[in-house]
């Protein structure tokens, strides 16, 4: 068994299940650390370590604990605690672009983790007695935190600014930039924090990888700023509504859109779409921006893969109307059900192959289109 550096909890359930097959061992595996690094998974570690010697999953809680204690004696008993929390989850990590955050108002999870989070932060922040060593790993998981924070902020902020230009959500872009500014400079502290620590941990070796993380929230941020003041032009919104019972399924998804007046599609995004982790359902809705005043006339999706996708609905707003699917103009492949997406409600047009195993054992299956072309109209239109 092979479970994950930065997450106690993927190691407990993987012994967990690998018990039935009385396995020789396990390995701790290792990766995704050019932008983070090993001193927040110290604790896993040894949680890890103890729980495979002893093969007692039913003792994981007490394991963990002395874990804790082991690795960080200097550290009061709340603190550690907190450590377990947030070494048990799965870090919201800082993501390129918009698009990364542009899921949604924020969860009743996602606000109760932000609360969670400060209170970690503050646990951190207030331990005095750490040893250097222990002192490396509060200081990696601070960094951990404040990234997180950092994550939820620009949910918001995205969310905010966007809903905000397409009257989704009260209020002006202009009240945001100060909010902007603000986490503008908690991102350009966070880089500094992390660079640093590339520095006296990996000295000698290039920052590139680091570094182009970093810059994400940062363009994040430019752009936001941009669309606020006017001076972005795809500021109108494109809503799929999604539903994947099956998490591990792998299916891409093209979205295209046909402008009023063109002879030519126009891709919006590409992807592999998954449901976000703090919203626990199979349904979840993507936004995409759009152009701000162009009016539409139709949605292309095409999708191909492993495990289907379920498609709910379709909807776009920008400053020429409010767009909702009318008809299915075509279809290619498999696509059951598709006049479900005409209405906006819980029932599920799937599209694709739902059986994975039929394109593993073929690929040339797993790269087979299936699609539609769905008719938009703005529903304020009179014509």
């Amino acid at each position: 068994m092979v479970p994950w550096l930065f997450n106690a909890n993927n190691a407990l359930t993987l012994a967990q299940y690998a018990a039935r097959y009385q396995p020789l061992g396990g390995l701790m595996s290792i990766w995704e650390c050019s932008s983070r690094f090993m001193y927040e998974g110290y604790a896993t570690i040894a949680f890890a370590g103890k729980l495979w010697n002893s093969g007692e999953s039913d003792q994981a809680e007490a394991l963990r604990q002395e874990a804790l204690v082991e690795v960080l004696p200097s550290v009061g008993p709340l603190t550690r605690q907190l450590v377990a929390v947030e070494t048990g989850r799965q870090m919201l990590r800082l993501g390129p672009s918009v698009n990364a955050y542009l899921n949604g108002p924020l969860t009743a999870d996602e606000r109760e983790r932000a609360e969670i989070n400060r209170a970690i932060g503050a646990a951190l922040g207030s331990e005095t007695g750490a040893t250097p060593e222990e002192q490396l790993i509060l200081e990696d998981l601070s960094a951990r935190i404040a990234e997180e924070k950092l994550h939820l902020t620009l949910r918001e902020l995205t969310t905010g600014v966007y809903w905000r230009l397409n009257r989704r959500e009260a209020g002006t872009v202009e009240a945001l930039l100060p909010a902007i500014a603000a986490a503008r400079e908690e991102a350009t502290r966070i880089r500094a924090t992390r660079l640093q620590q590339w520095d006296t941990s990996r000295p000698g070796l290039d920052r590139a990888p680091m570094t182009r993380y970093l810059e994400g929230p940062l363009a994040v941020l430019e752009q936001l700023e941009q669309t606020a003041t006017g001076r972005e032009p795809n500021t109108g919104l494109l809503r799929i509504a999604l539903c994947l019972p099956h998490h591990i399924a792998l299916q891409s998804l093209q979205i295209f859109l046909l402008y009023e007046g063109d002879a030519d599609w126009t891709l919006v995004d590409q992807g592999v779409y998954k449901p976000h982790r703090l919203r626990g359902s199979a349904y979840y809705d993507i936004w995409r921006p759009i152009d701000a005043t162009r009016p539409i006339t139709a949605c292309r999706l095409v999708s191909w893969g492993f495990g289907g996708l379920g498609i709910v609905h379709i909807e776009a707003v920008n400053q020429s109307g409010h767009y909702t699917p009318t008809e299915i103009v075509a279809r290619t492949g498999q696509v059951d059900r598709p006049e479900w997406i005409l209405v906006d409600d819980r029932l599920v047009c799937s599209v694709g192959e739902k059986d994975s195993d039929i394109g593993f054992y073929d690929v040339a299956q797993s790269r087979i289109k299936h699609g539609m072309d769905v008719g938009m109209a703005d529903v304020n239109s009179t014509s």
